[in-house]
């Protein structure tokens, strides 16, 4: 509706400029119509452009978290969650999940912890 009134409003006007005998009061209008017009078509710009801007913001934001939960999930694939090296440095583990040799590191003298032997009593 507003594109075929927008069509008429050129019309008249391409009219008026032809015609020397059209009244005061048509010119009036059709001035006055154009004026209207013209802020119509700002206000829709700058509505349209804030649109533009917001899905541009909204795309650049969605595509950053895709981008880093990408390389969160990379890295979980290449190192895994929980990585299970169980080869000791030093060579002392068994490959066949023997856990019999290893010290723990809340193994201390004195605390009782580790071996479930201890000097002192920390309960």
């Amino acid at each position: 509706k507003t594109s075929s009134n927008m069509k008429d409003l050129i019309e008249n006007l391409r009219l008026a400029s032809e015609n020397s005998n059209i009244s005061e009061s048509s010119l009036d209008s059709y001035f006055g119509a154009s004026a209207d017009a013209c802020t119509l078509i700002t206000k829709l710009d700058d509505v349209c452009r804030s649109r533009l801007e917001d899905s541009i913001t909204f795309h650049r934001s969605s595509a950053k978290l895709a981008y880093i939960l990408l390389r969160v999930f990379r890295l979980l694939v290449a190192k895994g969650y929980c990585s299970q090296d169980t080869s000791d440095k030093d060579g002392d583990g068994d490959e066949n999940g023997d856990i019999s040799n290893m010290k723990f590191e809340d193994d201390v003298e004195g605390t009782g912890m580790g071996e479930g032997e201890g000097k002192d009593d920390v309960t």
